[in-house]
Formats: C-alpha cells, structure tokens, sequence
C-alpha cells in the first residue's frame, strides 16, 4: 500500500507595506498603473478599475455599485473595507495581497488567478470563480451564500471558520485543499470533484447522502 503524501496547506506571511503616498481625494483610473499609494474612502465608478495595476498599494474603505476591475492587476496590495453590491473581476490577478473586512454582493472572478492570498473577514452573496485558479490561498471568517468553483483549480487552499450555502464544484480540480473549517449549511453539486480535498469526520457524515448519491446507492430508513 502506498503511502500517504503530506498535505501541503497555505501559511501566508504577513503583508507588509512600506510608507505609501496617499491619493487624497483622487480615485483609481482604468488602465492606470500605482505603487505605493493608498486610496481611502473613494467612490468607484462602473469602470474605474478595468486594467488597472497596484503593486504594493493600499485600498480602504472603497465604495461603489458595479465595480468592474476585469483584468486588473493587484500586487501586494492590501483592499479593506470594500462594499460594494456588484464586482466584475473576470481575469483579474491577486497575487500576495489581502482582501479584508469586505461585504460584496455578487463577486465575479472567473478565470481569474489568485496565488498566495489571504481573504479574511468578509461576506458575499454570490461568488463566481469558475475556472480561476487558486494557490496559496486562506479564506478566514468568511461567509457565502453561494461558492460556484465548478472548472476551477484550487492547489494548496485552505477554509478557516468559513459558512456556505451553496458549494458548486463540478469538474474542479482540487490538491492540497482543506475544507475541514468550511460549514456547508446547504447543498454540494458534486462528491466526485472533492478528490483531493480534506474533510473532516463530521462532514463525512453530513455528506454521507451526497456521496451514495453519486454511487448509485439509497440511503432510507
């Protein structure tokens, strides 16, 4: 029998920024390329981030209705306080970066690549990351109500004290990833795509209708 791999779960270092200049009342542009600034309390438009680069940025207290930052770029960057009811973020990167005490309704981050970040805090609605990919990443006190991550790659992720509704995850690609601090309240769309995740005991149990299911077996007393 062969032996066990060691499951490699994230441990993120701390961010740290250096001293930033602060943006004062003006707001990020589409397209627009930042380092070292901190934009606090501003009021983003429809397309403000589109294309947009921050690298070793900070960004707090954010407002705005749909936000869209597709194929904005976010390097060691740290985004706090966001609230906001619509994100469009389809091939957006977040790389070393920290999304922190945040309320989003419906977030949108297909195909996107997040690596080695630490999402803590936060409550979405809907939260779209169909075939995005995901290394390195913490999601801490986090609440979904639901998490589609049907085509997704997921390698070295881990939940913290996290709550979900509704857990989409058809055809995902999953290793290294622990599930053991995710509560799913609700339903899980495929047994078959948690191959490579861990789980603990008590899920397995709570699962237990979900797994026969996808066996073929019923489960009746």
């Amino acid at each position: 029998m062969a032996a066990r791999k060691p499951q490699r779960f994230p441990v993120l270092e701390e961010l740290r920024l250096p001293e930033l200049d602060d943006a004062g009342d003006r707001a990020p542009e589409p397209r627009g390329r930042y380092d070292g600034m901190r934009f606090s309390g501003v009021t983003l438009e429809s397309d403000s981030l589109d294309g947009a680069s921050f690298s070793e940025c900070e960004l707090a207290g954010v407002t705005g209705d749909a936000v869209s930052l597709r194929g904005a770029r976010f390097l060691e960057t740290r985004i706090s306080g966001l609230n906001v009811p619509t994100l469009r973020g389809g091939r957006a990167l977040l790389r070393d970066s920290e999304l922190l005490e945040s309320r989003v309704g419906a977030l949108e981050l297909h195909d996107a690549e997040v690596r080695a970040t630490l999402i803590a805090g936060c409550k979405f609605g809907w939260v779209n990351l169909r075939a995005a990919q995901l290394s390195r990443v913490v999601f801490r006190d986090c609440v979904f109500s639901e998490l589609d991550l049907a085509g997704a790659t997921l390698e070295s992720v881990s939940f913290e004290n996290c709550r979900v509704e509704s857990l989409q995850i058809d055809a995902a690609r999953l290793s290294h990833v622990d599930l053991r601090g995710l509560t799913i309240l609700g339903t899980i769309s495929d047994a078959q795509s948690l191959r490579g995740a861990t789980i603990s005991s008590t899920q397995a149990a709570e699962l237990t209708r979900v797994f026969a299911a996808r066996l073929g077996i019923s489960v009746d007393d």
